[in-house]
């Protein structure tokens, strides 16, 4: 998917053409006079007397928004290679089916199962768009905080599984927050880092073992996540 979609191109109309040049034509007559008017002002030897720099104001250009999004690239071709066999090694790198993608809504799996340690690394993308009279970047910040609430909660987590971090990160995108659970059965760690960018939320999931008996720990969980979102946020500001 490449995640992109392309805007035609409007050609300018013909019709009233003989109108636009008319008014071209007066339009420089009308200058002209006004330049006479000015090179006159200017020219009064009275005029503009005791005028400093601080007299005279230059409006500035308004400074560009950064652009909602209606599509997000491929959540696959984001991150590094190096990244991901350091966080998942040997991992097989799949798009999931387990929801339709679109191109504003797809993500990413690279996972390793065997050798008595399993490790999984997901990265998705969703460009939330607006509703009635919000706009999408305020669409997105709800849904953030919503999903923070039922994330921090254990909200749809497996039995046996319970959060003991959870916290803000603002350090990525515009916002965002982590968590970090463990599955006590499975002993299988899981990092969480849910950040926003405009109005494109990215979600980070990195869980595993170290071993068959050992959780991945929190804090090489919770690094591991919040490197793949900072680069995964980096990412799409170049694209």
């Amino acid at each position: 998917m490449s995640g992109s979609h392309r805007i035609p191109e409007g050609r300018p109309e013909r019709r009233g053409m003989a109108f636009v040049l008319a008014g071209a034509a007066v339009g420089v007559i009308a200058c002209g006079g006004v330049a006479a008017f000015v090179l006159n002002q200017v020219a009064s030897p009275d005029e503009g007397k005791g005028l400093t720099s601080s007299d005279l104001t230059v409006e500035s250009s308004p400074v560009p928004t950064r652009t909602d999004r209606e599509a997000v690239p491929d959540a696959c071709v984001l991150l590094p290679e190096s990244l991901t066999r350091e966080l998942v090694p040997e991992a097989d790198r799949t798009q999931t089916d387990t929801f339709a993608a679109t191109d504003a809504h797809n993500q990413c799996v690279w996972s390793r199962f065997g050798d008595q340690r399993l490790r999984q690394l997901t990265v998705e993308l969703r460009a939330v768009p607006g509703a009635a009279d919000r706009s999408s970047a305020d669409v997105a910040h709800d849904t953030l905080d919503s999903e923070r609430e039922a994330d921090e909660s254990g909200e749809g987590l497996p039995p046996g599984q319970k959060v003991s971090i959870k916290r803000g990160v603002d350090t990525i995108g515009d916002e965002g927050y982590l968590t970090y659970s463990v599955q006590s059965t499975q002993r299988r760690g899981e990092a969480v880092v849910n950040v926003r960018a405009g109005n494109v939320l990215i979600t980070v999931h990195y869980a595993g073992g170290d071993s068959a008996k050992t959780p991945l720990s929190s804090k090489k969980a919770i690094d591991g996540a919040t490197q793949a979102a900072e680069i995964t946020v980096n990412a799409l500001a170049t694209r």
